[in-house]
């Protein structure tokens, strides 16, 4: 009796448990189970309950009991956050290595460019050891590189495409990108289509991002 006020999905586990108690099993059993004792009747809370057998008859059964219900939805509530901050954390790790993996091939290539920049328009560092001397992006990028300039690199039709990648990269929308557009004939000199591939490098502990990396190779 009592057990009605019990979520449907806890029910078998508190009988079980407090069958145990009766059976002698154990003298004292604790569970967390959610039910309406701390909540208006249809809504339900997690409940901590502990019981204890004081004194039993000679056939072994209880004669008196103790126990205590604790409401601990505020502490289940907690423990979900953090459950879902650590599965996010694992997320991003296993997003950093996937971003690892990706940069690895990336570099393996020839005539690719890489450069990592921060959202302030900064260049941190430039990457042109994977560039042969008749490469047509080895002329690429200057002291004045930023990731606006990226967009230069394309031609004119295809602009609004890097755009639209840079500011998904930049907003957080996509922590990778990557695609293929034609290059800017003015800089290259001739008709070529360029691969192109951004991806968020680091973060802040608040989840800001702090720096984004980006490869180019002619397609």
């Amino acid at each position: 009796q009592g057990f009605e006020t019990v979520c449907p999905k806890h029910r078998a586990k508190m009988r079980n448990t407090f069958d145990r108690l009766v059976r002698g099993e154990r003298e004292t059993v604790k569970l967390e189970v959610e039910d309406t004792l701390f909540s208006n009747y249809g809504e339900t809370k997690w409940t901590e309950y502990i019981a204890t057998v004081l004194e039993r008859d000679i056939d072994g059964q209880p004669t008196v009991l103790t126990g205590t219900a604790t409401c601990i939805e505020e502490r289940k509530q907690n423990e979900k956050k953090l459950m879902q901050h650590l599965e996010e954390r694992l997320e991003e790790k296993e997003r950093s290595r996937k971003v690892c993996t990706l940069l690895n091939v990336v570099l393996a290539q020839v005539d690719c460019l890489t450069w990592e920049w921060n959202l302030a328009n900064n260049l941190v560092s430039v990457n042109l050891s994977h560039i042969s001397k008749e490469s047509p992006l080895r002329f690429y990028p200057d002291s004045t590189t930023n990731i606006e300039g990226i967009v230069t690199m394309a031609h004119p039709d295809d602009a609004k495409v890097v755009e639209a990648e840079v500011e998904a990269i930049k907003h957080g929308h996509k922590r990778i990108t990557h695609f293929v557009c034609r290059g800017n004939e003015a800089l290259f000199g001739r008709a070529i289509n360029i691969d192109m591939s951004f991806c968020i490098s680091r973060r802040e502990e608040s989840g800001n991002i702090q720096t984004i990396i980006g490869s180019t190779k002619i397609a």
